[in-house]
């Protein structure tokens, strides 16, 4: 088990009136699930932004070469709920992602909900992705799609 604790100061920074933030969080595993669970404290900020609490729950477990993985978020205060499920799993070489999104987002805001595909392939100092994401942000006619094209080069 891992527990991770975080303090930072916020007073000082822009305000006096500013508070600070916290955090916590444990992980482990319970036979082959692998949990976690976490939750922040955002103290008030000098502009008179309102702090909030979030907590977040997730699980995962491999599945020979796949692995399953799902997650709970809640926002606090006016932010989104989110919950989400990731499978991860190796496609003709490559390592592949799906992963789906529902939110719930509070007062009259529009629930969002989506999902991402892709691929990727490392070659050494040089690892390229692509990747399909297809949201929809509430509204009639609101389905945005979006193609992305990656790389990253190490030295």
């Amino acid at each position: 088990m891992t527990i991770r604790l975080s303090h930072t100061p916020s007073a000082g920074a822009s305000s006096e009136t500013a508070e600070d933030t916290n955090g916590a969080s444990v992980s482990g595993a319970i036979g082959p699930l692998s949990v976690s669970a976490g939750m922040n404290s955002q103290g008030d900020t000098a502009s008179g932004t309102a702090g909030r609490d979030s907590s977040y729950v997730a699980g995962s477990v491999g599945l020979g070469p796949m692995t399953v993985s799902v997650g709970a978020f809640e926002g606090g205060g006016a932010a989104a709920d989110a919950s989400v499920l990731v499978i991860d799993m190796p496609i003709l070489g490559m390592s592949g992602k799906a992963t789906l999104v529902e939110m719930d987002d509070a007062g009259a805001n529009n629930d969002d909900s989506g999902y991402r595909l892709g691929v990727s392939k490392s070659l050494g100092a040089a690892s390229f992705s692509l990747e399909y994401d297809n949201a929809d942000v509430g509204g009639t006619d609101s389905e945005v799609e979006t193609w992305r094209l990656g790389y990253a080069l190490y030295f």
